[in-house]
């Protein structure tokens, strides 16, 4: 077994010896340098990795031809230690000509054993803990100096190369991150801040409620207040504009008369009463189709949901708005709040415009104020008025009252109506701000009684 080598006789090592390797022509050459195909060859390109590997071996076999009488020698190419690698590589370890350095076995032409060649020291790797380097049988659990620190993502402690582990952030944040503010989280044991976000940079990101006047699509209302005017300051929805509407409870009273105790006059006689008793008319009899009234004045100070509200106008079919500018005129009644009625009405036992027109030649709108500042009552009256859908028609006399200083709505029930066989109404009682806000009564209904006041019922819609 040779490393290595080459092999040439005697005969043409003497004659090598005095003749320089550059005057060598190519027959001389082949003459005394036969060479024989050995997988160690010299490298091409020099360096650890270009070297012949230190395990790797040939059997030469010498036929007689090769062997002339004498002695005859095997060269050997040396081998060297790479401290860095740990290991040993033979053969040539560069491309020049001082790679042809040798040693000579001699040996006859009978049959020889050559001695093996000395096997590269092994040398060992001691494990040393804290030397920088993790080898051997070292691990993050034996040596945390060489090896780092053991972690486990999802035990929700920080360890290792982890920025986080679940809920635990090392106490890192959106703001130690670079950004401004916003929810940090985490993402396999790393940092996500999709969530973060730099305020005024014209970009609404997540964890921003907010971006300039960018308000995302939001208000007030969706803010949870019923008005005002949501602004964004640093990235943060500004509510302080923001405001809820009072809030009105009702309840009813029966058989008791009039609220208050200022409208003391008979239930009935529309047409005297505008003659003769200072009523105001607001729609006369014989409508062939439903219709608003003309604009009216409130002769004091009135506040509906917290509002003032100065001016007022009358549906036929009980609906009384402040929206006085609305051209919409309502229909069939639901229950407020809807989009059936305009802004700012009341659903004063609002029903359908009859289903028979015309209207009774003694259906009268009207209006009247009673007492004195500033405990006035402003009084809108539908007398014995004809409404509602078939089969057959009904009529009612009923009454809503604006008071001054209270600011309280009663819806006054005169106990003065008639159905006919069949028909039963279904008024509608209540107030709204829009179609949003607003409050329903139910006690929408007509009780029965006679044309005097004392037996009236009413329902109070208050915000005190």
């Amino acid at each position: 077994m040779y490393y290595g080598g080459k092999f040439f006789n005697s005969t043409a090592y003497d004659e090598l010896k005095h003749i320089p390797t550059g005057d060598l022509t190519s027959e001389q050459w082949d003459r005394i340098w036969p060479w024989f195909d050995f997988p160690q060859q010299r490298m091409t390109t020099p360096g650890y990795e270009n070297w012949i590997e230190n395990s790797a071996s040939i059997s030469l076999n010498l036929g007689i031809n090769n062997l002339i009488q004498g002695q005859n020698k095997i060269l050997i190419w040396p081998c060297k230690y790479y401290p860095e690698y740990n290991d040993w590589k033979c053969g040539c370890d560069s491309t020049a000509d001082t790679c042809r350095r040798w040693t000579a076995q001699a040996f006859d032409y009978n049959p020889v054993n050559l001695p093996e060649p000395e096997q590269p020291p092994e040398v060992n790797v001691e494990e040393t803990c804290g030397d920088s380097a993790c080898n051997g049988g070292e691990s993050c659990s034996s040596c945390e100096a060489d090896c780092g620190v053991c972690q486990t993502c999802g035990n929700e402690i920080v360890e290792g190369t982890e920025t986080c582990d679940g809920t635990d952030y090392n106490l890192e944040t959106c703001q130690s991150q670079g950004f401004d503010d916003g929810l940090i989280s985490c993402s396999n044991c790393n940092f996500d801040t999709s969530a973060c976000y730099t305020c005024g940079d014209e970009i609404l990101g997540d964890g921003e409620d907010c971006e300039d006047s960018d308000l995302n699509g939001q208000t007030c209302r969706s803010q949870g207040f019923d008005l005002g005017s949501l602004s964004c300051s640093n990235c943060n929805f500004d509510t302080s504009a923001c405001y809820n509407l009072p809030v009105y409870t009702s309840f009813r009273t029966s058989n008791s008369g009039n609220p208050g105790g200022l409208n003391t006059e008979t239930d009935s006689g529309a047409l005297y009463k505008i003659l003769y008793g200072g009523w105001s008319q607001l729609i006369g009899p014989s409508l062939s189709s439903n219709e608003w009234s003309s604009i009216q004045s409130i002769p004091f100070d009135f506040y509906f949901f917290g509002e003032l509200v100065t001016e007022f106008k009358v549906s036929a079919n009980g609906v009384i708005t402040f929206d006085t500018s609305t051209s919409f005129l309502p229909s069939s009644n639901r229950w407020p709040p809807t989009t059936s009625l305009p802004k700012q009405s009341i659903a004063c036992y609002w029903d359908q415009f009859t289903s028979a027109p015309p209207t009774g030649s003694d259906d009268y709108i009207m209006s009247k104020v009673f007492g004195t500042a500033p405990n006035r009552q402003l009084w809108i009256n539908w007398d014995s008025f004809e409404y509602g859908l078939g089969p057959g028609v009904y009529y009612a006399t009923f009454s809503c009252v604006f008071e001054e200083s209270t600011n309280n709505i009663y819806f006054v029930d005169s106990n003065y109506h008639g159905s006919p066989v069949g028909r039963s109404e279904s008024p509608s009682l209540g107030i709204q701000y829009d179609s949003y806000v607003g409050y329903l009564s139910y006690y929408a209904f007509f009780s029965s009684g006679t044309g005097d006041y004392e037996d009236n019922d009413y329902v109070t819609f208050t915000t005190n």
